[in-house]
């Protein structure tokens, strides 16, 4: 995997730097959608975004510097305490639940707790979501199936819900009224031990012919009801799973014993039958072989509006039917007549005289003649309208219900338990899976061929504590179709029936992708704010150590010199002094790159075109990297100026082609190359994707360095620019070469980008402002052949280092000059009091106790405004500003210095003023 590292060096001051990648941090959290706290470790609030979510009216700048628990009630506050506690001893993220009842009604919440490191200290991160909608939508659902298992409970017919083994479900209040027990007792018996032997076997044949499609009618007889023979007709329903296995069966019945009984009490006495029929709330009819009726019971008045006149001899009874069945009606007339066949639960719909609908079960049986010739029927209808009304209600329930629940953002699904099949499942599932909703019905185990297989067997492992727990909430990763993984948080819950058993499963999924990778782009952040931090500790090491160095260099070098001077140009002793003055010198090359790398070096920037001088360099870079290795320059044709000190520029160059030197002969390619290239690039909010850093949007000129050689691992280049880390042999090098790069970069407003990988090469990027100001070259002054003399014009020196001062001294009047020095500022003051007109140059330390050279040098000036000023130091910081003493042209020279730097710097300084 490649490993992508961006370093961002933009700023001039560090300490901002941190404060705004601090509210880079912030400015996520607020656009989060959800109220989010950021705590202290004492769980102060340091930053608010959206309280009002769950605090009503409050804003952000009213809980900022509150103590988070006090901003809560009661148990919340609790809550709160333990998971901030827990949080903050272990580490672990913590999640919970809580209801708050305000002038918005009741309303659900989940909060999360997470601990994170932000500006170096620890921070507690409080998310807070609202979650009513999930919680009213499953109330919704519970309340629903009361109100049906209520209006089920009103009906007067015989309803039941069973199992495949026949095992009770369900059984409304007339049904245990009927067989004489209550509900409670009845769920879990089974359904078949209430039924006659010939019941039993009709329950049979209706389990092996009943289809999602077709329900299974028949009549059971004889059935023993409190020692009472019975007749019941049944309708049974059948719910069948994804694999077309039978789940569960519902079944409609009603009591015909009474029509049974007149049925057969007709053939004995007409009367008798017609007192049974009017007392019934079923109404009775009997038809000849066209359909006519010859008898209807009053109680059709009541069901269908019709006085019995108006239809004995005149109405065919399919007439009765709506328009649109009325010939499949008369097709089952015509059938029954041919085939002498009886009716039994046939259901039809028949009008009403005011033309209103009414839903009948038919039942009939047909009349003979002498003959054996079916003359007509004798049959019942019973008003099934209310049932139907109810499975309508039923229908358009779970209609409104599918069209919400199609329509959240959530994946909501219905799952059985035993056997585990797949019910429901919202067409949200095909937004977020990109599978259809029907593969899963087809074959539910697909399911887990969608999770990422990292994470399947912990989602299996927890689906089986789910079945002993009832608990699960996870998050985990799945695999779409087209490659894209995104991450889901899932949560469980069981429905129980009236027992408290488990009867089925629920579910809610949410798409968390968007969240998850803020929550990653946050810890990139985190670690780049940590890298800077880093960084700049060590550059503050750096100057410190480099400044002192300098110092003791300083003095070696200056003794050193006047040794040598004294020792003559040969001999023994000489050769000794002589390679103490060389270590002296390498040393403080040394500390430059220290400097450097620390962003305290002076430098004398102008604007000047790259490619101009990376031309004026090239062959000396070739003999550099060696005649075996491929130097390519690919420059952009009219690159834009930028303003860098050249000297610096060839340090980067020199730097980085010494390095790419090294990694190929590291490496066993075959055609060792190595890249210069240049170009214009423009810039928007990112500049280079995928990266968790961006540079400001602008033009920028950009530097490319790239070999073929070894590479690096990840881990090495998160330390490429630490000053003393190097991965060659001791001996083979310092450790400062990509560190002074780095420094110099940083100095001059830069962003340097580094990739690589093992066995492929690096590639170094780094990133100039452009320059749009007026173009100028830096001028250099011709170094005089021998050391300038003084006449006798006197200096005042201040330096707080004693050895310094003291060498300086001797330096200064050997070359020809009255010199006063004073370790202290305000002695200096004092000696400008009383012969401020006889002195003609100031040599000063920039950074001293009392006060710095800048300040020293305008006070002086009070008493002698004619005084040349000369300053000198060994590094510079916040108190020192090289780049405005350059500007305003003002003297200066670096510690450490020769005797003939120091004799030019003080000879240009009297010379130019």
């Amino acid at each position: 995997m490649r490993n992508i590292y961006f370093i961002k060096t933009a700023d001039k001051k560090r300490k901002v730097r941190k404060y705004e990648l601090l509210e880079q941090c912030r400015s996520l959290l607020s656009h989060a959608g959800d109220a989010v706290f950021e705590l202290d470790r004492h769980y102060r609030v340091l930053f608010a975004s959206q309280p009002d979510i769950i605090l009503n009216s409050l804003s952000d700048g009213d809980v900022a510097g509150k103590l988070a628990i006090e901003l809560f009630p009661g148990d919340i506050s609790r809550q709160l305490a333990a998971a901030l506690d827990t949080v903050t001893e272990s580490g672990d993220r913590k999640t919970f639940d809580f209801e708050v009842n305000d002038l918005q009604g009741e309303r659900w919440f989940s909060a999360d707790v997470m601990a994170a490191v932000l500006a170096g200290d620890l921070r507690l991160i409080l998310t807070i979501r609202e979650i009513s909608g999930q919680r009213l939508l499953e109330k919704q659902l519970l309340k629903e199936g009361r109100r049906l298992q209520a209006l089920y409970d009103d009906l007067p017919v015989l309803i039941s819900e069973f199992l495949p083994d026949t095992t009770l479900t369900y059984v409304n209040r007339a049904n245990a009224e009927y067989i004489g027990l209550t509900p409670e007792k009845l769920i879990g018996k089974k359904f078949a031990d209430f039924l006659s032997k010939e019941g039993r076997e009709r329950l049979e044949e209706a389990f092996a012919t009943i289809t999602a499609e077709n329900p299974v009618s028949y009549t059971i007889q004889e059935v023993v009801v409190d020692n009472e023979r019975r007749y019941q007709k049944w309708e049974n329903h059948g719910y069948f799973n994804a694999q077309g296995n039978l789940v569960l069966c519902r079944a409609i019945g009603v009591d015909i014993t009474e029509v049974t009984l007149r049925e057969r009490e007709l053939k004995e006495s007409r009367q008798r039958f017609e007192q049974l029929a009017e007392q019934s709330r079923t109404f009775s009819w009997e038809i000849d072989r066209m359909g006519i009726y010859s008898y209807v019971s009053p109680v059709v008045e009541t069901i269908l509006g019709f006085h019995p006149d108006e239809l004995v001899g005149r109405k065919a009874f399919y007439d009765l039917a709506p328009e649109n069945s009325r010939e499949d009606v008369r097709n089952v007339w015509i059938s029954s007549i041919r085939d002498n066949l009886s009716l039994t639960a046939y259901e039809n719909c028949i009008l009403a005289k005011d033309g209103s609908e009414v839903w009948v079960l038919t039942s009939c049986f047909p009349l003979y003649d002498e003959h054996g010739e079916v003359k007509g029927f004798n049959g019942s209808d019973t008003d099934i309208t209310p049932i139907k009304r109810v499975e309508k209600e039923q229908k358009e329930t779970n209609e409104r219900l599918t069209q919400i629940s199609d329509n959240i953002e959530e994946v909501f699904w219905l799952s059985s338990n035993d056997p585990p099949a797949m019910l429901y499942i919202n067409k949200a599932y095909e937004r977020v899976w990109g599978r259809s909703c029907q593969s899963l019905y087809d074959n539910p185990d697909s399911f887990l061929d969608s999770v990422y297989d990292e994470d399947r067997e912990r989602v299996l492992a927890e689906y089986r504590i789910t079945q002993k727990s009832g608990k699960f909430s996870m998050e985990y990763r799945i695999v779409r179709p087209d490659g894209a993984i995104r991450w889901i948080h899932a949560s469980t819950f069981p429905i129980l029936d009236s027992k408290g058993d488990c009867s089925r499963w629920g579910g809610m999924a949410l798409d968390i992708t968007e969240r998850k990778y803020a929550e990653e782009e946050k810890e990139k952040i985190e670690g780049l704010l940590v890298q800077a931090q880093k960084m700049e500790v060590l550059g503050q090491l750096a100057g410190g150590v480099a400044h002192d160095f300098n110092n003791m260099l300083g003095v070696i070098q200056g003794h050193a010199e006047m040794a040598m001077e004294a020792a003559g140009d040969s001999g023994p002793l000489y050769e000794n002094i002589s390679a103490i003055q060389t270590a002296a010198s390498q040393s403080a090359d040394l500390t430059r790159q220290l400097l450097t790398f620390s962003r305290k070096q002076v430098v004398s920037p102008v604007a000047c075109r790259i490619n101009e001088t990376i031309e004026g360099m090239f062959d000396m870079l070739r003999r550099l990297i060696g005649a075996d290795i491929q130097l390519t320059w690919l420059p952009e044709a009219t690159l834009w100026p930028v303003k860098i000190d050249p000297a610096q520029l060839h340090q980067i160059l020199a730097n980085l082609c010494v390095n790419a030197r090294d990694a190929i002969s590291e490496s066993e390619v075959e055609a060792a190359e190595i890249v210069i290239e240049t170009k214009n690039k423009l810039f928007g909010e990112v500049c280079y994707p995928g990266s968790a850093s961006s540079i400001a949007p602008g033009e920028y000129v950009v530097l490319t360095i790239s070999d073929n050689g070894c590479g690096m691992d990840p881990d090495t280049v998160d330390h490429i620019f630490e000053p003393f880390f190097t991965t060659k042999e001791i001996g083979k090098g310092t450790g400062l070469g990509l560190s002074t790069v780095y420094g110099i970069v940083d100095q001059n407003e830069g962003n340097i980008h580094v990739y690589s990988e093992q066995g492929a090469g690096t590639t170094f990027s780094i990133y100039f402002k452009r320059y749009v100001g007026g173009e100028r070259t830096a001028s250099y002054t011709p170094k005089p052949t021998a050391v300038p003399q003084g006449k006798g014009q006197k200096i005042i020196l201040v330096e707080d280092e004693r050895p310094i001062l003291e060498m300086v001294s001797r330096i200064l009047e050997k070359l020809g000059y009255a010199v006063v020095s004073t370790p202290s500022p305000g002695e200096a003051i004092n000696v400008m009091k009383d012969h401020g007109q006889e002195i003609d140059l100031l040599v000063t330390d920039v950074v001293m106790p009392e006060m710095d050279g800048n300040i020293l040098s305008t006070r002086l000036r009070a008493y002698n405004p004619h005084l040349k000023i000369l300053f000198m130091s060994g590094y510079t910081n916040s108190t020192i500003d090289h780049q405005k003493i350059v500007k305003e042209q003002k003297h200066f020279i670096q510690k450490p210095f020769s005797i003939k730097e120091l004799g030019t710097a003080v000879h240009k300084a009297l010379v130019e003023g």
